[in-house]
């Protein structure tokens, strides 16, 4: 019967190896031998040993054994790029999904803590918001636990170091007392608990309510943008806070006052406020809506509490005076882009500004889709109007609706790798989706490298669409 021999493990080799050392030539370079050509199982294909021999190589053969070295890594590199598969480039794509009945609305999109997140309007109407959550983009469901966010309207997420913040307004306790702002934390995103609800430090006098719409980290802690009401208006404000509780208006955030019986979010109320607010280089910069040049008025801070006015950015006036605002951290200095609808000749017009200095803002221009034309009495021109943008570093994505008065609006997505200054069209979120000649997106967040989510409403009601929009190589 042959003996069976068993195979030397890489621990007994090199013990073996160093109990003979002193019986061996020294180790130099033609020493080395790529184990990895032999197929030797115990030491790991591709690994590198120095192994002695027994005998001295005459120096003449060095320069030999290093070329001969260098040569076969070149070729094992070679072979493993030559027998890989080219990849194949990934189309662009969205994922549409129902968020309730046919007459919600979905009005915000966020994130974080490895959830992606949205707040619907169950009847149409804020002041009742329901949450809810995906860990794919895939499929959403409602939060467990619906009673934190009871008589509250959701402005925004955000992602805190070990949390996310839930942000907005609840209707004051007892009924008709003033809504006041409200913060919520949840340390998954599927749990929540209601971090505060107390009205905000230094009020408008005659406040009725007041709304958190765009929060950032940063200043003394968190700083934010949103609106504050009184019986017959709507200001736009801005506020700060050491801990996400306790909130003070900033009195030099001054805005003209909106009458809200001209329509529009005015008068859905202080949570239907579109302004947003954004870190930059050296502070923060914020838009919101200017009622006397009826266009986007621009404010920078140093530190989140005192605000400068900064140019009215809109060359023209601005359909509802409705601006959504993104960083654009793609280069430095850290800059920002806001996307707005201006009136003109030739009817609505979806543009786009950015800045990289928060001083000087530069107009782009954004092409106008090859969609068919649906006229309607209030708007003959075919307009289209900008309803969110969202970026991630460079690559934005701005999304828009067709004669959004008619109940027939088109969605329209435009996608710009480049910081805004070319574009291009997909005139559909969802071809496929029997709704989506309905479809209209009103709030969009990037969650990452080409990962974005949109939400809004179609025929079905409240809808969201997860997305890769630019193409992978």
């Amino acid at each position: 019967m042959a003996e069976t021999r068993a195979t030397p493990s890489t621990d007994e080799l090199e013990r073996f190896l160093a109990k003979r050392a002193p019986d061996l030539a020294p180790p130099d370079l033609a020493d080395v031998i790529v184990l990895a050509v032999t197929g030797l199982p115990q030491l790991g294909a591709g690994r590198l040993v120095r192994w002695p021999t027994r005998r001295a190589v005459r120096p003449a053969l060095l320069p030999m054994a290093a070329v001969l070295a260098v040569a076969v890594l070149l070729a094992l590199v070679a072979l493993a790029v030559i027998g890989r598969p080219a990849p194949r480039p990934v189309a662009p794509t969205w994922t549409r999904v129902s968020l309730g009945g046919p007459s919600s609305i979905a009005w915000v999109a966020g994130g974080g803590m490895g959830s992606l997140l949205a707040a619907t309007w169950p009847d149409g109407n804020p002041g009742n918001d329901m949450v809810w959550r995906s860990a794919d983009g895939a499929t959403f469901a409602p939060i467990a636990d619906q009673s934190p966010f009871a008589d509250a309207s959701v402005g925004g997420f955000l992602q805190g170091k070990s949390s996310v913040l839930a942000y907005g307004s609840r209707n004051g306790v007892p009924a008709g007392s003033p809504a006041t702002i409200a913060t919520w934390e949840s340390d998954d995103g599927a749990t929540w608990r209601l971090l505060s609800a107390s009205e905000s430090t230094n009020p408008v006098a005659g406040q009725i309510a007041e709304h958190l719409a765009s929060v950032v980290a940063g200043g003394p802690g968190y700083v934010g943008v949103g609106s504050v009401a009184t019986a017959d208006s709507l200001t736009w404000a801005a506020f700060s806070s050491p801990d996400g509780k306790t909130w003070t208006r900033s009195p030099s955030f001054r805005t003209t006052h909106v009458e809200t019986h001209l329509g529009g979010p005015a008068a859905l109320g202080p949570s239907a406020a579109k302004v947003g607010v954004v870190r930059s280089l050296d502070g923060f910069l914020a838009v919101s809506p200017d009622a006397s040049s009826l266009g986007i008025q621009t404010w920078s801070s140093h530190d989140g509490v005192g605000w400068t006015r900064g140019p009215v950015i809109s060359p023209s006036e601005v359909f509802m005076q409705l601006a959504y605002l993104a960083n654009l951290p793609g280069g430095m200095p850290l800059g920002a882009i806001a996307a707005y609808t201006t009136i003109g000749p030739n009817g609505f017009t979806p543009t786009v500004s950015v800045t990289r200095d928060g001083q000087t803002w530069t107009q782009l221009a954004v092409p106008m889709p090859p969609i068919p034309c649906h006229p309607t009495p209030s708007d003959t021109s075919c307009g289209i109007v900008a309803t969110a943008i969202a970026a991630d570093a460079d690559h934005v994505v701005l999304t828009g609706e067709t004669n959004p008065d008619n109940g027939d609006g088109h969605p329209v997505v435009w996608t710009s790798a480049d910081g805004g200054r070319t574009w291009d069209i997909a005139s559909e979120l969802s071809p496929d989706a029997s709704a989506g000649a309905q479809d209209g997106v009103l709030d969009l967040y990037a969650g990452g490298p080409n990962s974005f989510l949109a939400v809004g409403s179609g025929a079905d009601g409240a809808a969201a669409w997860f997305g890769h929009p630019f193409p992978t190589p």
